[in-house]
């Protein structure tokens, strides 16, 4: 299944006169049409935007962005455990997605930044 990737950002740039605005726009989501059965949330913490899951077959989507950088779109499935290295001019480190209990699905975030630092957490997204 082909899928529209978010490259950049999309930029508005209005004038009144002397004066002028920039404004970025929404790209649009670039998930598969809803089904039964599919979980969905905008949770994000430092670079992941997106997370879905469909229950019936544990498929995951992810739209990762880190430092404003789109990395891809990855598609697996959860109980296997998804585990993204990332390795920009300045941010590395991994993003892991994983069922912990069988049922609760969790992102670790384990980034450091360059010019800002460290991102370490676990996260409990929701149950399924």
């Amino acid at each position: 299944m082909p899928y529209q990737f978010k490259l950049g950002a999309l930029v508005q740039l209005t004038r009144d006169r002397n004066e002028w605005k920039a404004t970025q726009t929404e790209l649009g989501d670039i998930l598969p049409p809803y089904k039964e059965g599919r979980k969905e949330t905008d949770w994000s913490y430092g670079p992941v935007n997106h997370l879905y899951v469909d229950t019936d077959i544990f498929e995951t989507d992810m739209d990762i962005t880190v430092t404003g950088i789109n990395v891809g779109h990855i598609t697996r499935n959860l109980k296997d455990g998804i585990v993204i290295h990332i390795d920009l001019f300045d941010v590395n480190g991994k993003i892991t997605s994983y069922l912990k209990n069988g049922n609760e699905v969790w992102v670790r975030v384990s980034l450091k930044v360059i010019f800002d630092g460290s991102y370490e957490r676990d996260s409990h997204i929701f149950n399924i």
